[in-house]
């Protein structure tokens, strides 16, 4: 057969088609518009609403921003909290229809709304399915304020196939309460005075059926303190919108980069993340400092001295690299990121993606890995914590000179007691040294890694295992909405 007939025997070598790198650059296009959320919207919607014109149809969906098709917020509290306010304040953001169970009431049916009971299954719901279906007719997401309070109310929705993005609860006690409804009696506090015989059988109402007409919505949830400071609510609203469900789409090998300072726990999550998703765990610090074959078996003990444990070890140790120490030298000399390049770029990193820490230290590391289009991490978490929890945390990590031990308890042994050193790491003026240089440089690392809501910061002073939740969330979920697709 002659030559050029065949991928095989091409005419030339340079004929050769790149097939792999064409495959990736789809994969990676397909990710990045989540294309399998958008098809999936256009189908689920196709099939719900059973247009007579489909194709029309598709074109009027294809108009919303948002690939998993329009938000739609539920808001729910106990009554007297300022809901209404954070609501509005919410679709506003975003570009939503406010739908207000007691508004509608007031402004379409002239009825007191003090004098109804919003719970009452027929009458409101159905000025209120009324309205969301309005919003949904003209492709128009929106926020249901207070709505719905009863099981009944939520089976009319999901019989009418409307279904939530996100579900946010303002939770209060009943004594903040009727504290804060006391203040607007005095009027140090704006909103609506109600008797409190009135308002405490409001609140009655609410605990014995909340529970139940949230109970469809329990994986989408989100509760909110409610007499938190104004602006933390707010924002939690906002961040909490801004995050996409979970895609149901293949998604590409994670490539994931974790920032933090010594003792925020940032090689414990990395490594708890890797172990999860299946993917690579590289830690730059250690693979730089030691670039032979080795295996560590406190490679999972961290900078906050607890044992990362219940989880299974990632694929490979943190510094095994399967070439020899005079070829990897070699290699590592010819990449542009050295040895941590060189781990990157191995078979299993591009197979199933890989996380890292302890590599990204400068503006310059940061750019080159971002410039990377097959290094270029998808995800990037900047851990920020105070000196106080970073010393708190490192206070009790010693390590034994003799065998290489890494403690985090005092040893029974006092033969192993007398060869514990602290690290110098570990030091209090080290340790807050490292800590406002990181401060000092992560505004600049963040903005060469780039934008595009793949950067997030997150504050790691709390519960280790919160933080790890975060974590997860932001990196399984798809990139959370932008300022530019509201």
């Amino acid at each position: 057969m002659a030559p050029g007939t065949t991928l095989e025997d091409p005419v030339t070598k340079e004929h050769v088609p790149d097939l792999g790198t064409g495959l990736y650059e789809i994969t990676e296009y397909l990710e990045k518009q989540q294309a399998y959320d958008l098809f999936d919207y256009l189908l689920r919607d196709l099939l719900v609403s059973q247009p007579k014109d489909p194709l029309q149809h598709m074109i009027d969906c294809l108009q919303v921003k948002v690939p998993c098709g329009p938000l739609q917020v539920f808001v729910c509290s106990p009554p007297g909290v300022g809901r209404s306010q954070f609501c509005k304040e919410l679709a506003s953001e975003f570009g939503l229809t406010y739908i207000s169970a007691g508004e509608l009431l007031r402004e379409s049916l002239r009825v007191d709304v003090a004098k109804v009971d919003l719970a009452d299954d027929k009458g409101v719901s159905e000025v209120v399915l009324e309205a969301v279906k309005q919003a949904r007719k003209s492709m128009q997401g929106f926020v249901l304020d207070g709505f719905p309070r009863t099981r009944m109310q939520t089976s009319l929705l999901q019989e009418n196939a409307i279904v939530p993005t996100h579900v946010l609860v303002l939770k209060a006690s009943t004594e903040q309460i009727m504290e804060r409804h006391a203040s607007i009696q005095d009027g140090s506090v704006k909103g609506q005075y109600v008797d409190p015989q009135v308002q405490l059988a409001r609140l009655n109402m609410y605990t014995c059926h909340t529970s139940a007409a949230l109970e469809a919505y329990a994986a989408k949830t989100k509760v909110i303190d409610a007499f938190a400071p104004p602006e933390f609510i707010a924002s939690e609203m906002e961040r909490t919108v801004r995050m996409m469900p979970r895609s149901k789409g293949p998604g590409g090998p994670p490539r994931v980069v974790l920032l933090g300072p010594r003792g925020s726990g940032v090689r414990e999550h990395a490594s708890r993340l890797a172990a999860r998703l299946g993917a690579v765990f590289v830690d730059g610090g250690r693979l730089q400092s030691t670039s032979v074959r080795q295996d560590e078996p406190s490679s999972l003990q961290g900078a906050t001295g607890t044992q990362a444990g219940g989880y299974s070890s990632p694929r490979k140790t943190v510094t095994s690299i399967d070439l020899p120490k005079e070829k990897l030298e070699n290699i590592a000399a010819q990449d542009v990121l050295g040895t941590v390049g060189v781990r990157l770029r191995q078979a299993d990193c591009k197979k199933h993606g890989y996380v890292m820490c302890g590599f990204v230290s400068s503006p310059d590391v940061a750019s080159v890995l971002s410039e990377d289009a097959y290094l270029c991490p998808t995800r990037i978490i900047a851990l920020r914590a105070s000196v106080n929890v970073c010393l708190a945390r490192l206070r009790h990590l010693t390590v034994d000179k003799v065998t290489g031990k890494v403690w985090t308890t005092r040893p029974r042994d006092e033969n192993v007691r007398k060869r514990l050193t602290r690290s110098r790491e570990d030091m209090p003026e080290a340790v807050a040294t490292a800590c406002k240089a990181y401060d000092a440089n992560l505004p600049s690392i963040l903005n060469a890694l780039g934008s595009g809501g793949r950067c997030m910061e997150m504050q790691a002073d709390g519960d280790p295992e919160d933080v790890y939740v975060d974590i997860i969330e932001f990196v399984e979920r798809p990139l959370p909405l932008g300022s530019s697709e509201k």
